[in-house]
């Protein structure tokens, strides 16, 4: 049986949608099989999603270029985030 790493579950919904995984942030693979699904399910709507790992959090954003049909998914931690963009997760 082949198993399929977070990446390639990722890559996998990208080309459903036609599009093509551009930028991953490695802290991805490290995600449980629930928070995976989470940030997987808000590409479409280009959200972003707050995710734990080992007791860090991070936020995972979602930015669509439909020029060239990539998506990307970079991961910062929740603080940064903050700093940034304030307290609400778009």
């Amino acid at each position: 049986m082949i198993e399929f790493t977070n990446k390639d579950r990722v890559e996998e919904y990208a080309k459903k949608l036609g599009l093509q995984l551009s930028c991953y942030s490695r802290i991805i693979n490290e995600l449980s099989e629930k928070q995976l699904e989470k940030v997987i399910v808000t590409i479409e709507d280009q959200f972003d999603t707050e995710v734990s790992v080992n007791r860090k959090k991070y936020v995972i954003q979602v930015q669509i270029n439909e020029e060239k049909q990539e998506v990307n998914l970079v991961a910062i931690t929740k603080k940064e985030y903050v700093s940034r963009y304030g307290d609400l997760i778009y």
